[in-house]
């Protein structure tokens, strides 16, 4: 089992790129790509809404919103992606921790930016 400079294997990396971040969202969008990167700059997490510091290995799935006609790209540091993979392996534990975190994190901070 190879190891990439990230201690994520080449196997937790394809099983997390089976996981689909936002199933069961409505809306209507084109896929462009969806792989591991390194990051440039900060960014946060999509699902836990941590922190990912530059120069960190990380999945970044980029999209084209239809209705909007945008572009995003989100990004998803190495703890999501350990738990992305082990959902695809059946234990949704901690994705679906990770996942409430980041909705009580986002919500407080939109709470404290909010007029």
């Amino acid at each position: 089992m190879a190891v990439n400079v990230t201690g994520l294997s080449d196997t937790v990396e394809r099983e997390c790129l089976l996981y689909d971040p936002f199933y069961g969202d409505e809306t209507y969008v084109t896929p462009l790509s969806d792989k591991f990167v390194f990051t440039r700059k900060v960014h946060r997490c999509q699902i836990c809404w941590d922190e990912i510091p530059a120069n960190s290995r990380v999945r970044a799935k980029t999209e084209r919103n239809n209705e909007e006609r945008k572009v995003a790209t989100f990004y998803f540091c190495t703890q999501c992606c350990y738990a992305m993979a082990d959902s695809i392996n059946g234990s949704d534990d901690e994705i679906c921790r990770r996942t409430s975190q980041g909705v009580d994190r986002a919500e407080r901070e939109h709470r404290e930016v909010a007029p």
